[in-house]
């Protein structure tokens, strides 16, 4: 189960940690109490016979970071403990569901031979089409339980040519029987040119072989050409293009070439633009692999007295099991403004236009906007959030909408 394998990972970690010498390390640990009270009109998000509720939310949590010359680990913990006051069926108070988990670590960091290991629990939608949003934890919602290992070896090959080769294990769990669970192993060899300090070319291949009892099974082989380059003080280049071909082991196959353009250009001192754009086959929770394209186009402005990201995105799904097709656009923004030494204010806001193309043809409206007060005092933080979220849809079931208030309060350690 990859639940005992995440945490004991997370054990033999922390345990490394206090076996390394402390001499040339840095160690921090921040443990903390979270409360949280909540009120939303549609708890369950529909479209008529609206139910509220009252949900509390103690969660007991812990922050670890560690680093040496050769090993660091950042790790956040903690247990999300609900209880509702109209629906106590639903009170999360078992160990295994209240967890939340964030771990990332370097071994032999600056080494010819490193290891990487990276985990997660976490609550993730199942399926965009349907009614969802961040405030609420409960609807189309499941606990994703995501490891990462992967043991990376570097052979120089002279003074700018290096051969890399990898290896990455993955594996993800769902608690809702509706999720996929999958593990998938990953052989990665790179040819890669240091051509200058600043510009680096790579030529890659990866063998995958993705095995689940959920869905079909299938193997897939990738070829990319890659540069990276950072051109003078400002502007910074990532590009990575190829092929890749899956195929099941029912016969069938599905090919694609594949791109990555990751371009940032910073305009002024505060103000960076950045340009992003994917094009891969992925795994989705519900629907299995996945033909994915996504664009940003973000402006993001950062100084003291106030910080702003405005992005305009699109993203397009083609998923195979079902011969279904997705496509949304829209527009987010997000401002931050400090008000006082120890207040500031968050105004975030959201719209995105999707088409689901399949026997329905749905299209949908969504519309989120959400405002929070955030106060600091020592040990304490004190929040105070309020969010409206509206789904317009053509089909009038699945229209919906919510309003949802939040005062949190965390005491850290």
């Amino acid at each position: 189960m990859s639940l005992r394998i995440l945490l004991t990972v997370v054990c033999v970690c922390l345990a490394t940690c206090f076996t390394v010498s402390q001499a040339l390390a840095q160690f921090e640990i921040h443990p903390r109490i979270t409360l949280e009270q909540e009120y939303t009109d549609n708890l369950f998000l529909t479209n008529e016979d609206e139910e509220e509720d009252w949900i509390l939310t103690v969660e007991p949590g812990i922050s670890l970071g560690y680093a040496s010359r050769t090993f660091d680990v950042t790790l956040d913990y903690s247990l999300r403990f609900k209880s509702y006051v109209h629906n106590d069926q639903l009170d999360s108070t078992d160990f295994e569901g209240a967890q939340r988990a964030d771990l990332a670590t370097t071994l032999f960091r600056g080494r010819p031979f490193t290891l990487g290991v990276s985990g997660s629990i976490s609550r993730e939608t199942l399926d965009e089409r349907e009614n969802s949003n961040d405030a609420n934890e409960l609807i189309n919602k499941s606990t994703q339980y995501d490891l990462s290992i992967n043991p990376q070896y570097r052979l120089r090959l002279g003074d700018s040519f290096s051969l890399v080769f990898g290896y990455i294990y993955d594996r993800t769990d769902h608690e809702d029987p509706r999720g996929i669970d999958y593990q998938e192993h990953t052989g990665r060899v790179s040819l890669v040119k240091q051509l200058s300090t600043n510009t680096e070319i790579s030529a890659n291949y990866s063998y995958m072989m993705h095995q689940s009892e959920d869905e079909d099974e299938y193997d897939e082989q990738s070829y990319t050409l890659g540069l990276n380059q950072q051109l003078g003080p400002r502007t910074r280049i990532g590009l990575e293009g190829g092929y890749s071909i899956v195929e099941f082991d029912n016969g069938l196959e599905e090919d694609t070439t594949t791109w990555l353009v990751d371009v940032s250009y910073k305009l002024s001192g505060p103000l960076t633009l950045s340009l992003f754009y994917s094009q891969d086959f992925t795994t989705s929770a519900i629907q299995g692999i996945t033909k994915q394209r996504e664009a940003r186009l973000a402006a993001n402005y950062a100084k003291e007295s106030l910080s702003a990201t405005a992005e305009l995105f699109w993203d397009s799904s083609e998923y195979f099991r079902t011969m279904r097709e997705d496509e949304a656009y829209g527009s987010r923004f997000r401002i931050t403004i400090p008000l006082a030494r120890n207040l500031s204010t968050n105004l975030d806001a959201e719209y995105e236009k999707a088409q689901f193309d399949d026997v329905t043809n749905e299209k949908v409206d969504r519309y989120s906007f959400g405002v929070s007060f955030d106060y600091v005092y020592r040990r304490f933080l004190v929040s105070l959030e309020y969010e409206y979220d509206m789904d317009d849809s053509d089909i009038n079931v699945n229209d919906y909408q919510s309003n949802t208030v939040t005062l949190r309060t965390t005491l850290r350690f």
